[in-house]
């Protein structure tokens, strides 16, 4: 049994949570899809806290296809998020995020949080939640560039190259 703050893991798919059961594979397995360049409005007030801090979670589901850079944000939340980036097997298995972030310097606020990660392909789980016992309102932002390992896709130039005439 591994107990992770207020959450104990009983098994590799069941969470337990005060008096209730859950099954983690179900809510992962419901959360919403986002892709790069999402801007998503949501919020943590009609959530359920299952992992991580005493605070209302949201779960995204995110399929990365190809080695990315991927950047994640709530920055322009209305409270003071905190974010947790998770591979779709950990979770699952109850082990612990890849990255986790409170407090960025990146966005206006630093009460809102950001994380910067080169992804594998894969299936990814971002969880949006709350420092400490605080919800509201969010903002998430995904945003994608390519790895600096990803060669860049040449271009053919579009001059044209004209040969110049002899006179004689």
């Amino acid at each position: 049994t591994l107990t992770c703050e207020e959450v104990t893991f009983t098994t590799p798919n069941t969470v337990s949570s005060t008096s209730t059961t859950l099954d983690l594979s179900n809510i992962i397995g419901a959360a919403s899809t986002v892709a790069c360049g999402s801007n998503i409005a949501g919020s943590t007030l009609n959530g359920v806290d299952y992992l991580g801090n005493n605070a209302r979670d949201v779960f995204y589901r995110f399929v990365v296809n190809q080695e990315t850079i991927v950047e994640i944000t709530t920055c322009g939340s209305a409270y003071d998020t905190y974010l947790r980036l998770y591979t779709e097997s950990a979770i699952l298995a109850g082990d612990t995020a890849m990255a986790v972030n409170d407090d960025s310097s990146t966005c206006s606020n630093s009460m809102h949080s950001q994380i910067s990660q080169t992804l594998a392909p894969g299936t990814y789980i971002i969880l949006v939640e709350g420092f400490s016992s605080n919800s509201g309102a969010f903002t998430l932002n995904v945003n994608c560039g390519t790895s600096s390992t990803t060669p860049a896709t040449p271009t053919t130039p579009s001059a044209s190259i004209s040969t110049p005439q002899r006179t004689v």
